[in-house]
């Protein structure tokens, strides 16, 4: 069985995953991701970081923190870290939160469901205090929607765009006709490029949404979803990938499309 990988950086620890339990990867990014100038927004984080008094590093985004420290001196960020213990840090699923450890977070704060929303949620918890949130174009407004009101006053700065593919991936016409079994949709920005190059994927792909935030974002632009990941990681998006295409509904859809044309 083959899986589509489709974001843009990143795949090897899903493709590891996945062949691990037997599944073929085939790995086509459908979006790109490109580096925003922003020395200076860089370096005025750097400076709240290193203020006086509580704050939080939310870590949204693998490319947020690449970007912002391919704008600064190298060794920088963590040097200001190791400096300032009165740093608190949030993040979204487990590879964020490792990249958090290994900019020398000591503990973070890991919502159950790991979604911005959540995590807003879990911050707002707390005594208010200022949030640094480096971020991409496509910001993710519920951090800010849910803690501004509370209180907390936020600083953000975009360090990366993503955009769709302008060619169709020759991975598109696979989808739509039915040469792949499954496709991996990591974020709504990988939904609207779904959406854009294959509106109508075939009934037989199974599309997997890793997490409630993509899921409702495919369902929004009428991508069904099949399963959805209960968790970011590679192990849980692969169980995920793993238990859609054995179950007994995928079977049903396979059967009824090859009666359809013939088969």
């Amino acid at each position: 069985m083959s899986v589509l990988l489709i974001r843009p950086r990143r795949n090897e620890d899903d493709r590891a995953a996945l062949e691990d339990r037997g599944l073929q990867t085939i790995v086509e990014p459908w979006l790109e991701v490109s580096a925003v100038a922003n020395e200076a927004g860089a370096m005025r984080l750097i400076d709240l970081l290193g203020a006086a008094g509580t704050k939080w590093l939310v870590v949204t985004s693998l490319n947020a923190v690449d970007f912002w420290q391919g704008q600064l001196p190298a060794g920088l960020l963590e040097e200001t870290i190791a400096d300032n213990p009165s740093i608190r840090f949030a993040a979204i699923g487990e590879s964020t939160a490792r990249r958090a450890r290994e900019l020398g977070a000591t503990e973070v704060l890991l919502a159950e469901e790991g979604t911005s929303r959540y995590v807003a949620d879990a911050i707002a918890a707390e005594e208010p205090a200022p949030v640094i949130l480096p971020s991409g174009s496509i910001s993710m407004r519920s951090i800010p929607d849910t803690l501004v009101p509370k209180g907390f006053v936020m600083h953000e700065e975009v360090f990366y765009t993503t955009t769709v593919v302008d060619t169709p991936p020759a991975s598109a016409l696979q989808v739509h006709h039915g040469g792949l079994d499954a496709v991996v949709v990591r974020s709504p920005s990988a939904a609207r490029a779904l959406h854009q190059h294959c509106p109508k994927p075939h009934a037989s792909v199974a599309l997997i949404a890793t997490g409630p935030t993509t899921a409702r974002e495919m369902e929004r632009l009428g991508l069904p979803v099949w399963a959805t990941s209960p968790a970011s990681s590679a192990r849980a998006v692969a169980d995920t990938v793993v238990h859609a295409l054995a179950s007994p509904l995928r079977q049903d859809t396979i059967q009824d499309t090859s009666e359809g044309t013939g088969q």
